[in-house]
């Protein structure tokens, strides 16, 4: 048997519609990013040193720093990203209003 967690269609109206692609969602891990970044960089630092220590306070603290300061430069870049999307988009709208007033216009003469 699998060990997912399947669902019949005949076990009642749920909320979702009946959907089973909705019901038989796996959750996700909440900060697994989070999560997977901390291990990757731990094991950066554990490998440059010593194996049979842990990391003290301060290198703790510099790896919780260093991975603050990734997150908020990805946040940066989404944002950014969004932002010339957005300056894109209107750019684009603002020329093509451009080009039918001047073909209205040139259709007029």
């Amino acid at each position: 048997m699998s060990p997912k967690r399947r669902l019949n269609l005949s076990s009642g109206y749920i909320g979702s519609g009946n959907k089973p692609s909705v019901f038989n969602r796996k959750p996700k891990t909440a900060f697994q990013k989070i999560r997977e970044k901390y291990a990757t960089e731990y094991l950066k630092l554990t490998q440059e040193k010593d194996l049979s220590r842990d990391l003290s306070k301060d290198e703790k603290l510099q790896l919780k720093h260093k991975i603050t300061a990734q997150i908020k430069q990805e946040k940066r870049k989404g944002v950014l990203k969004i932002i010339l999307t957005i300056i894109a988009t209107a750019l684009a709208f603002y020329t093509l209003i451009l080009l039918i007033n001047n073909l209205h216009f040139l259709e007029l003469q």
